[in-house]
């Protein structure tokens, strides 16, 4: 019961003897002095009119004035377990819940404890008005109800005041909480990895057996509170203090050697002077990641950063490469507080001295933010090409288009970048600059925007035109940002955790994960995306027609309603999986000057054309019309074939008694012997469950043949032959 203070003056209630003071100096100046008041602890509210008074007389009141008899009962029990057995079956059968307000007094001889209602007490709302409150309201009446459960203990004997009657509420099921055998139940089976979705099958599926219980009102929310509060999904929390978890776990991996560096806060590295005292670092890198990388590392290299992983405003930095299937493996992770140059030097310092060499790519992507690449330069060798992310250079430019008053000029510029920067001729793309620096150089309105690209942009052409990036096969960290999108919506259930041991543990199995998918495109192959966009675009090509091919001098030239394509032959002796199986050739065979190609590294539509072109040609290069191909079966052959006796005859012909011959008498003797072998399985069961499991699968039967029988005349007689 929470604790009820009033004013000795108007008998006015308060929450807190402050909030008395205070009422009593501004409503009852020089009558009494309010630090002597005296303050009436433990008065119960009347849920049935404005009286207080002590529990004891609360009783009486309601006897003597509401004319409610309030019932009383005295038990005695062996022990605190049967105690226990009792309350709760008390609790089901009334629909009602007793919890314990405070502790226990601690006597010579015996221990006592009381239990209370739990829909009595004052509801003090905590909210700070962002939300709603729920539909169903609060639990409590603002008042008292008399029933409760005086317990004492003498030893092991315990003994029981109760009292029964309720009043100011109804025993809703709603306002119940779920009993402690239903939750240790239902955590049990969380537990074992039961779905959700079968303990909540299993529960409603015995709904309307008997009487309504508050378990039959279960809700996946119910599920979520039981798995929170049993910490049956922190796999990765070892310790309730999120210091001692994380340290935890860096000793226990630690023989691993997938931590490569972990720098606490309040703590000073010497090997690494640039990291503050209150700077955090972690650096993992497994074996396997460790092999991937060096495999893989002189192709390209993506580096970016993700934020919303805990609640510490730490980054999480990644770095991935590309593997044979040109999809993103992550081979590196740090987690940080600080996300500029020194900090990424000390990262890419552990790389190199865990490779042992320093690595030489042939792109390098990240942001558009220089401490990522001056930092890798600065550590690693500087790589062919330097790349931006097609889609931060978009998003800047959009929201640089702001400094332009007109929207009519600000759609007319942004059409002009996008048409520049997607063009794959260098020298139509110089052009193209030009003109278009001249354009927005001579209007007044533009000028500040000019000003912003000629700083940003203009110097830096080869990171972010397409033409400078031609067969590259990288167009964006779309891979890095599917990668961080994975961690957050599959490993944390969309959630931003706030203990960086969860997110570490998230990490560590989506690493895992990945790990696994290569064990599977090695042993079984998969169908990647690259796979699936090479097939996609051969069932383009197949609207194309091979008229629009021309041979070229040493290519190939494909003709479009808008512009000419050229194909050239780059490598016909690689044997790589990214291949096409209707066209014979693989994604590296071949480049063609479209953007599908160059940019994007795709198999386009135009080669796909030109591989079916070229397979319509013999070995001694004529001509093969492919429509005639293959010749229909003929009907004499058929015809032949049906005059077999033993062709005709099926396998059941074969192998049956004349009586069997027939399959619907075949499959009621199937179904036959099934009712005798569930008729020898009832005889096994000597359990309640036990029957449930065969009283869930033979109750449908009858209601289905019902249905059956009532639909027949609207079923077509094969249709029906199939069903029986």
């Amino acid at each position: 019961m929470d604790k009820l203070l009033t004013c000795e003056h108007c008998k006015k209630s308060f929450c807190s003897s402050s909030n008395v003071k205070r009422h009593i100096r501004k409503f009852h100046p020089g009558i009494i002095d309010p630090v002597k008041v005296k303050i009436q602890i433990n008065m119960a509210r009347c849920p049935l009119c404005e009286h207080t008074s002590s529990k004891s007389q609360l009783i009486d009141h309601i006897e003597s004035s509401h004319n409610i008899k309030i019932e009383e009962e005295t038990l005695k029990f062996d022990s605190f377990e049967d105690f226990e057995v009792w309350k709760e079956n008390i609790e089901r059968t009334t629909k009602s819940s007793f919890f314990k307000n405070g502790g226990s007094y601690f006597g010579k001889n015996c221990t006592t404890s009381k239990f209370e209602c739990n829909r009595s007490g004052m509801y003090k709302s905590v909210s700070k008005g962002e939300r709603h409150v729920k539909h169903q309201g609060s639990i409590k009446i603002n008042s008292h109800c008399p029933a409760g459960i005086k317990l004492t203990q003498k030893g092991r004997e315990c003994e029981v005041q109760y009292i029964k009657t309720h009043v100011g509420h109804e025993n809703d099921l709603g306002k119940l909480f779920l009993s402690k055998s239903d939750r240790n139940m239902i955590a049990s089976k969380l537990a074992s990895k039961v779905p959700m979705d079968a303990i909540l099958d299993e529960i409603r599926d015995n709904l309307g057996s008997g009487n309504l219980e508050r378990i039959d009102l279960l809700t996946r929310k119910d599920l979520y509170n039981i798995q929170r509060a049993k910490r049956l999904n922190s796999t990765g929390i070892r310790h309730k203090s999120k210091a001692i978890s994380l340290e935890a776990w860096v000793n226990e991996v630690k023989n691993t050697g997938c931590v490569l560096l972990y720098k606490p806060q309040s703590q000073f590295l010497d090997t690494y002077p640039t990291l503050k005292e209150e700077d955090f670092m972690l650096i993992i890198m497994n074996e396997e990641q460790y092999e991937i990388l060096k495999e893989y590392s002189l192709d390209c290299i993506c580096v970016d950063s993700t934020h919303g992983l805990n609640a510490y405003g730490f980054e999480l930095h990644s770095l991935l490469v590309l593997n044979e299937l040109r999809e993103s493996f992550p081979c590196c992770f740090c987690i940080s507080n600080r996300s500029d140059e020194e900090a990424m030097k000390v990262f890419f310092s552990v790389v190199r001295d865990k490779l042992d060499y320093t690595i030489e790519p042939r792109v390098f992507m990240s942001d558009m933010a220089d401490y990522y690449y001056d930092a890798w330069t600065a550590i690693m060798e500087k790589a062919d090409s330097r790349l931006y992310c097609t889609w931060h250079v978009d998003r800047t430019w959009r929201e640089n288009l702001s400094k332009i008053s007109s929207k009519e000029t600000q759609s007319i510029i942004y059409k002009q970048l996008r048409t520049m920067m997607q063009e794959t001729n260098e020298k139509i793309f110089k052009r193209m600059l030009e003109s278009v620096l001249t354009s927005i150089s001579n209007q007044p309105e533009t000028k500040t925007f000019y000003d912003y690209f000629m700083k940003n942009y203009s110097n830096n052409t080869n990171n972010w035109a397409y033409c400078y990036r031609v067969q590259n096969g990288l167009t964006t960290n779309m891979h890095i940002e599917q990668m961080h999108r994975s961690i957050k919506y599959l490993f944390l259930d969309g959630k931003h955790t706030k203990r960086l041991d969860k997110a570490i543990t998230a990490i560590t199995k989506f690493c895992r994960d990945k790990l696994l998918e290569q064990l599977l495109i090695m042993n079984k192959g998969r169908l990647c995306s690259k796979i699936s966009s090479i097939r996609t675009r051969h069932k383009i090509s197949e609207s194309l027609n091979f008229e629009d091919i021309v041979s070229v001098g040493g290519g190939w030239q494909v003709v479009s309603t808008s512009t000419e394509y050229y194909i050239h032959e780059e490598n016909n002796a690689c044997k790589c999986n990214l291949m096409c199986s209707n066209c014979g050739i693989c994604l590296h065979r071949y480049s063609c000057s479209c953007l599908d190609s160059t940019i994007k590294w795709n198999m386009c539509k135009h080669i796909h054309l030109l591989g079916r072109y070229l397979k319509t040609f013999s070995a001694d290069g004529e001509h093969v019309n492919t429509d005639v191909l293959y010749e229909p079966e003929t009907e004499t052959k058929a015809h032949v074939l049906g005059e077999s006796s033993f062709a005709t005859e099926s396998p059941l012909n074969r192998i049956c008694p004349p009586s069997m011959k027939d399959p619907f008498i075949a499959s009621k003797k199937q179904v036959h012997d099934m009712l005798l072998h569930t008729e020898s399985l009832l005889e096994k069961c000597k359990t309640v469950s036990q029957l449930d499991v065969i009283k869930n699968a033979l109750r449908p039967i009858e209601t289905t043949l019902n249905a059956l029988e009532c639909k027949k005349e609207c079923i077509d007689p094969d249709e029906e032959y199939m069903l029986t």
